[in-house]
């Protein structure tokens, strides 16, 4: 008897291997910003579309990794139980910079290093999703939180973010869990917007969440934040086991290519997440590089300070060139082009002059681009690039009008 159409998978349609998941040959690939141009011939003048640090990591970052290199480290395995003195040594860092910082002191059973953040992402919900449970994820954000709660079986809700501020409601996100909800996930500053949450809505969140409900709070471009009102969620995560704190030394700290993120939260989390673990998955290399990192104060301190000042000029230029920039928290802008012809438009236009940029479809914000800030020459250079912008879509009402633009000035 022929089967069913209403009974057949989707891992059993021709074009997907019998033994995949049905939920797995669903997931969308997570799509990285590019570093190449189209045509692969060239060199990109900049590459703006990955939120790395332009400045590259500490002197002393690269130091240490060179002399763990010359040190012959290279051929032995490496994690957390045969590198102890290395691991031990970056947790002490982090407790002291956590104390200097925010004024806590996880125990070394509180912090737990990962593969970068990526990996702490999947195993929280590895640990906590399986089917017929759901995770909370906010509109627009990071999309690695939904794939990772969608492989393991678990059901996304969306909480929505109202424009043009992209503010969340508390209450709207609490309205979303039940007693099957098992995670919220909240970049602060939130990716790609770069929009920050203050101090009062982590904790007004916090306490409008069920207790049944693990409060993640990825703050990976903490170190650009210059307001008051910012909380990195670190002594929430320290005193609360329904809260967990994600940090990445990706980013100010210019380590992107080791793949290095920690996470602050309750020793019975970090002990679970600890025991699925892949072993060897945090490399010495990195353990090394990061310790020197993190004792570099100067050199974050400057890349930060440099990234204001390029952003509050790349904001001036951009409102000036018709764009409409939102407020940013991190080292990036998000700038609305009015319509998603617009927005590939000139995302055409300057890779066609050697600038990479990031298209934001996938973000479900098709009329925007991304743009990482460079340094001071980078951002010099894109501005003098000359584009010119098509009339928005019909549709769109925002603006009725083309724009040319020919080096504007600030």
């Amino acid at each position: 008897m022929a089967k069913s159409a209403s009974k057949t998978s989707v891992s059993e349609k021709p074009d997907n291997p019998p033994y995949l998941r049905a939920v797995v040959a669903r997931l969308p690939r997570y799509r990285a910003g590019r570093h190449r141009l189209a045509d692969e011939t060239s060199e990109p003048r900049a590459i703006l579309s990955a939120n790395e640090n332009p400045y590259g990591c500490s002197p002393d970052a690269r130091s240490a990794l060179v002399r763990y290199a010359e040190q012959g480290g290279l051929h032995r395995y490496s994690d957390a139980c045969s590198d102890a003195s290395l691991h031990e040594a970056l947790v002490a860092n982090l407790a002291t910079f956590c104390e200097e910082q925010e004024g806590c002191s996880p125990s070394p059973e509180q912090v737990l290093l990962g593969n970068g953040s990526d990996e702490l992402i999947d195993l929280l919900a590895h640990a906590t999703i399986e089917r017929g449970c759901n995770a909370v994820v906010c509109a627009h954000t990071f999309p690695l939180y939904a794939l990772a709660v969608r492989a393991h079986g678990g059901e996304v809700r969306v909480a929505p973010r109202t424009a043009p501020a992209y503010a969340l409601s508390v209450e709207r996100c609490a309205a979303l869990c039940d007693e099957r909800t098992r995670l919220f996930f909240l970049a602060n500053p939130d990716n790609p917007t770069g929009r920050m949450e203050d101090r009062a809505t982590l904790h007004a969140l916090r306490a409008a969440l069920p207790r049944s409900v693990l409060l993640v709070l990825d703050s990976a471009y903490a170190e650009y934040v210059a307001s008051a009102r910012y909380d990195s969620g670190l002594a929430m995560a320290w005193r609360d086991e329904s809260v967990v704190m994600l940090r990445t030394f990706s980013k100010a700290h210019g380590l992107a290519a080791l793949r290095l993120g920690w996470a602050v939260g309750s020793r019975k989390l970090v002990a679970a997440l600890q025991s699925l673990r892949l072993p060897f998955s945090v490399n010495a290399a990195a353990l090394a590089a990061a310790s020197a990192a993190l004792k570099d104060r100067e050199h974050v301190l400057r890349s930060c300070n440099d990234n204001l000042q390029e952003r509050t000029r790349f904001a001036d230029w951009a409102r000036g060139a018709g764009l409409r920039p939102l407020e940013s928290h991190a080292n990036f802008l998000l700038l609305d082009c009015g319509s998603e012809v617009r927005a590939r438009s000139l995302y055409r236009q300057w890779e066609g002059a050697g600038f990479l940029v990031r298209l934001c479809a996938q973000n479900d914000l098709p009329h925007m681009l991304r743009v990482t800030v460079g340094t001071k020459q980078e951002m010099d250079a894109l501005f003098s690039v000359p584009f010119d912008l098509p009339c928005c879509d019909v549709a769109d009402s925002r603006s009725s009008v083309g724009l040319s633009v020919e080096q504007p000035s600030l």
